[in-house]
């Protein structure tokens, strides 16, 4: 009897013990798909966050380049309206305006204003390498913005800065453009990506995921892991 007794009670004691092992194991199975649901929704808000940066950015190279067809804004007024661009978009690194200098209504004294944001200060400057030249790299924005029109350069990594930036640029004709259709000049607007780091990628997805940018050129434009940014894939 006491054998049998032994035996119920083992039988008893498997049975709960599975019964814990399969309560534990769902457990876990939804606690997981609860994190991956989480996880999802972060990854999705910090999608729709690069989204509106990226809308705020174009958003002002789109105006500025109307206010420059139009005349509201030249050579003359060009370091009050790109000031005013940085105070408006504090995300926003740097704004220029540049002029072809080969033409005849090209500014004589000053072609180019790029006023930025060393430090959180906004600092009036200008672009010191000739964008012109079809040898110098520095200078295809330039020539994107004139062959192409209004786009978006591939994220490189910045000369002055050493970190990667995003840069918007378009081309403007002014309220007199020449009967050979060529422009005035083109904007630079760029935006340097560790803010997206430190908005979005940083922060951390579900219980240990994080986030990073791909652009279809195969670098990493943002990565939390340190030296990463910039890496191709």
């Amino acid at each position: 009897c006491s054998s049998d007794l032994f035996l119920v009670i083992g039988v008893v004691s498997l049975f709960t013990a599975n019964r814990l092992v399969r309560a534990r194991e769902a457990h876990e199975r939804e606690r997981s798909r609860q994190l991956q649901l989480v996880a999802r929704d972060q990854a999705a808000d910090a999608a729709r966050t690069i989204d509106r940066l990226l809308v705020d950015v174009q958003d002002a190279g789109n105006d500025l380049l109307e206010r420059l067809n139009s005349g509201e804004v030249s050579s003359v007024n060009a370091q009050v309206a790109t000031k005013a661009l940085l105070e408006k978009f504090p995300n926003l690194w740097g704004v220029g305006i540049t002029y072809d200098r080969r033409r005849p209504t090209a500014p004589t004294v000053e072609p180019n204003v790029y006023t930025t944001r060393p430090g959180g200060v906004i600092k009036p400057g200008r672009i010191t390498y000739d964008y012109e030249d079809p040898a110098d790299p520095r200078g295809h924005w330039w020539r994107r913005a004139v062959e192409v029109g209004n786009t978006w350069v591939p994220p490189y990594l910045g000369g002055t800065t050493k970190k990667m930036v995003a840069v918007y640029t378009g081309r403007f004709y002014g309220p007199n453009a020449p009967p050979d259709g060529s422009p005035a000049g083109a904007i630079i607007i760029s935006i340097q990506l560790d803010t997206i780091n430190r908005d979005v990628v940083w922060s951390e997805l579900g219980a240990s995921g994080y986030g990073f940018v791909v652009s279809r050129s195969g670098s990493y434009p943002a990565h939390p892991s340190k030296g990463v940014d910039g890496v191709f894939v």
